[in-house]
């Protein structure tokens, strides 16, 4: 399909490619199931408002050994990506005890590290993004609802009654069916969809980080992660040793037929998964020659990987920018690592500037303000600043752009169309020159390009609240506001416990992703030649009482990019300590 590409000639996949697969394995390719029921309608974007600035949730990892480094030991370099929230999503922890020896964040209510390092290995850990969950249309017996097929037999369904208590409201009363494949989750005309999902297969969710926090090897650690089951996640790896390594851990499932992108018949088992991928051949690399090991959510397997893992990777600027500093420069230090995780070079506007500049051309545009749109473009750097001029226009314009091309085919309402590669589609428009896709009113795509600049620039002013040129900055359009529980709907509240606004630099698509609601929620960068020169930071504090010290201590440093000592050994700790409290059992 043009629509939804899931490769890129910026991919950079990292796994190695397993020695064998079972038979009858699926290769990593997009493509529709072979047999989809009728009259379904693609839904494999998510529904956002229009000129939407927002993009997905991502996060960046990455470690260099020790031949990219100035201390010729690895560093390790992890900067999740999820959405602001008061108290900070993470809280930083540094565990003792009798055989653990751990630093890093977790999350409320987990007593261990999630990501972090011991004194012998370091991991971080960014989301794959498989497709782990499938529809089946189930057919209930019109005689009796707690019936469905199953291979020409009428089978029983489990029914319960669920209880849901809804304040200053009768309770409401859920009765739940489910299925061999899961519960009915969609009720539409005479079709009940069933989900089988892997969060919801018997005793899946399983997370050993004892046996992490604890692993001091790359055996010890891989060994844990084959009790890692949902969500996967690309892990990356080093170790005192010099070794680096990369393991995207957890539960996948084999599919008999198709690729699970639109609902299947359930009544047979043509389409059940016949297990998950073994754990030897789920993506993974160990010291690689390059010695270089990146993800960013984009794709991480070749083309030649047996098995199939999704078809909706996200955006791959993100990981190509990674590659391109990792590889262009370089031997690094923590600091180094520091300043990439917060670039905000723009590849995804670059392209289109380029595109724009070129068309415009060919066929110069008419209104004064997209000439001074041009102009703007071919004196800009790339660099997505808060004040920058040409990120607004680029990201306007791409907007702009997708909408000409889409609605001729799909309708003047496209509202509810986003997903991750659209400019993967656009880039292949534009330069394989793709004229199906060209708006019948254009002559070619260098008009299309115009066209859609000129309605970018009359869409700005609205924008930035102002007809001013010099009110065109791409930071104020994407304000942060980090917002407290409390203070939704209360106003007064807001202004005592919210963080923000604020303008932002960097994009939904650069290293540092940027949204109004999604952004870095911890830096780490894990140093092996000393782990007390370490760095690690979260959003605001560790604390979520207002009027405490630590409400948001760490704002001003994460916000400028900056970060702080992880300090670990004893000696650097005690030295670090502002104050203790020690909690004593009662007699």
């Amino acid at each position: 399909s043009d629509v939804f590409p899931d490769h890129s000639a910026l991919d950079v996949p990292v796994a190695a490619v397993p020695a064998s697969a079972p038979a009858g394995t699926k290769k990593m390719t997009r493509g529709f199931d072979d047999e989809p029921l009728e009259d379904c309608p693609l839904r494999a974007i998510v529904r956002r408002p229009h000129l939407d600035f927002r993009g997905g949730m991502g996060s960046n990892n990455w470690v260099l050994n020790g031949s990219h480094t100035k201390s010729g030991k690895p560093l390790l370099a992890n900067d999740p990506h999820l959405g602001h929230s008061i108290p900070s999503v993470w809280y930083m922890i540094h565990l003792q005890a009798p055989g653990l020896n751990v630093s890093g964040v977790s999350l409320a209510g987990l007593p261990l590290v999630v990501i972090g390092h011991n004194e012998h290995i370091a991991w971080g850990v960014t989301n794959t993004g498989p497709d782990v969950q499938d529809l089946y249309a189930e057919n209930f017996n019109l005689r009796d609802s707690t019936q469905y097929l199953h291979n020409g037999q009428w089978i029983g369904a489990e029914v319960r009654n669920e209880v849901i208590k809804v304040r200053d409201h009768r309770d409401y009363l859920l009765t739940v069916k489910v299925t061999r494949h899961g519960p009915v989750v969609s009720h539409d005309g005479d079709r009940d969809l069933a989900l089988r999902w892997t969060a919801l297969e018997p005793h899946t969710i399983r997370l050993p980080l004892l046996r992490m926090n604890q692993a001091s090897n790359w055996q010890e650690f891989t060994a844990a992660l084959r009790d890692f089951t949902v969500p996967m996640q690309n892990f990356v790896y080093a170790d005192v040793e010099g070794n680096i390594g990369y393991y995207a851990a957890g539960l996948v499932p084999v599919r008999r037929r198709g690729d699970g992108s639109v609902p299947i018949p359930g009544s047979t088992d043509d389409y059940d998964w016949s297990g998950f991928i073994p754990f030897e051949d789920l993506p993974h690399s160990y010291n690689p020659p390059g010695g270089i090991i990146a993800t960013a959510n984009g794709r991480i397997v070749p083309d030649t990987y047996p098995f199939f893992i999704s078809a909706n990777w996200e955006a791959p600027y993100r990981t190509a920018r990674i590659f391109q500093l990792l590889r262009e420069e370089g031997p690094f230090n923590p600091a180094d690592m520091l300043r990439i995780q917060t670039d905000i070079r723009a590849l995804e506007d670059e392209w289109l500037a380029k595109q724009l500049l070129a068309a415009a051309a060919q066929h110069a545009p008419e209104s004064s303000e997209a000439q001074f749109a041009l102009g703007v473009l071919k004196a800009w750097d790339g660099q997505a600043h808060a004040d920058s001029t040409a990120t607004l226009i680029a990201e306007v314009t791409r907007h702009a752009l997708l909408a000409r091309i889409l609605k001729p085919k799909l309708g003047e309402d496209l509202s509810g169309y986003h997903w991750s590669m659209s400019t993967i589609f656009l880039q292949n428009v534009l330069e394989q020159n793709l004229t199906r896709w060209l708006p019948p009113e254009d002559a070619d795509f260098h008009v299309t390009l115009m066209k859609s600049l000129e309605q970018a620039v009359r869409q700005i002013p609205a924008l930035v609240h102002s007809q001013s040129q010099a009110a065109w900055r791409w930071g104020d359009t994407i304000p942060l506001t980090f917002h407290h529980p409390l203070s939704r709907g209360l106003p007064l509240l807001g202004h005592l416990l919210d963080v923000g606004p604020f303008p932002q630099a960097g994009t939904g698509t650069t290293v540092k992703q940027t949204t109004p609601e999604i952004g870095p929620s911890m830096r780490m960068v894990v140093d092996f030649s000393d782990l007390d020169q370490s760095m690690q930071n979260i959003t605001l504090g560790e604390s979520g009482q207002v009027f405490s010290l630590y409400y948001r201590d760490q704002f001003e440093t994460w916000y400028g990019g900056r970060s702080f000592p992880m300090l670990f050994s004893n000696a650097a700790v005690d030295k670090g300590a502002v104050h203790s409290l020690v909690l004593e059992p009662g007699p």
